[in-house]
């Protein structure tokens, strides 16, 4: 069975590179626009992990990881391209696992991924 990965970003073409990343390496991927998608794959889909960029059109990813915490235990990352001490800081305190900056390599995204994806 594939491991499910919930991607939360308002950029369609993050949703693309992100999708052909994890699905070739044969991760079950789900992507969402917005908050109430997340909250929905969230809620319906059970993700082992989720990976949600910090600034999203109509909330943040701050917000956003509060209200999946509420509904899942699944690991939360942030990506971003506004990446500085304090938002990791301020991520962590969270609850938030770990804070990638954009542009994301392959290696790194998949590094973070295993050592954050629940052992089973």
């Amino acid at each position: 069975m594939s491991r499910r990965v919930l991607v939360v970003d308002d950029e369609e073409s993050i949703h693309a590179v992100m999708r052909s990343l994890l699905s070739g390496e044969g991760y079950d991927v789900r992507c969402a626009f917005a908050e109430d998608d997340a909250l929905a794959f969230a809620k319906d889909w059970a993700p082992e992990l989720i990976l949600s960029d910090i600034v999203l059109e109509k909330t943040s990813g701050f917000v956003l990881a509060t209200k999946l915490q509420a509904v899942t235990s699944a690991p939360i990352l942030f990506f971003t391209g506004h990446w500085s001490a304090e938002t990791v800081k301020d991520a962590k305190l969270l609850g938030v696992r770990d804070v990638l900056r954009k542009p994301i390599t392959p290696a790194v995204l998949f590094e973070a991924i295993q050592r954050h994806l629940p052992q089973i």
